[in-house]
């Protein structure tokens, strides 16, 4: 199983805007999981399940996708199942990297303002008192979201 967790700075940019933002995660986590597939020769549809959920087993607000991934895919040109070989399926600190970085851009080009070169401006609601906020972190800081 795969675990895909939304950074926590973005929470709240979820939680105002839930359909876009769960929609994005479990897109990319799919979108992933199918490039590091064909990076690592599988030559076939990799078959997994995804389930998002949005609170911890302490019931916080924490939206992460989970994807059950089977060591293979269907050829569907052959009609046949093809294994991948090693003990690992995937590099995990690889694949959130990758996830996280597919997920920003898109976030990037559906919500935020500007982007200067030096700081990135964004408005987001925030989830308790719902007052729609600014943020201007510098570029290094956006990227570490």
């Amino acid at each position: 199983m795969v675990t895909f967790t939304l950074p926590r700075e973005l929470r709240s940019l979820a939680k105002a805007n839930q359909r876009v933002v769960y929609a994005l995660q479990l897109e990319f986590a799919v979108a992933t999981l199918k490039d590091f597939g064909n990076e690592q020769g599988l030559a076939a549809e990799p078959a997994m399940t995804a389930a998002l959920h949005t609170q911890s087993r302490r019931l916080d607000y924490h939206p992460h996708v989970h994807v059950i991934v089977p060591c293979g895919g269907v050829d569907t040109r052959l009609s046949e199942w093809r294994r991948l070989k090693g003990k690992y399926l995937f590099h995990a600190f690889s694949l959130a990297t990758v996830w996280r970085g597919k997920l920003l851009l898109a976030l990037r080009k559906k919500f935020f303002g500007s982007d200067d070169g030096e700081f990135v401006t964004f408005q987001y609601r925030e989830s308790r008192a719902g007052a729609m906020k600014t943020h201007h972190p510098s570029g290094e800081g956006f990227a570490r979201l």
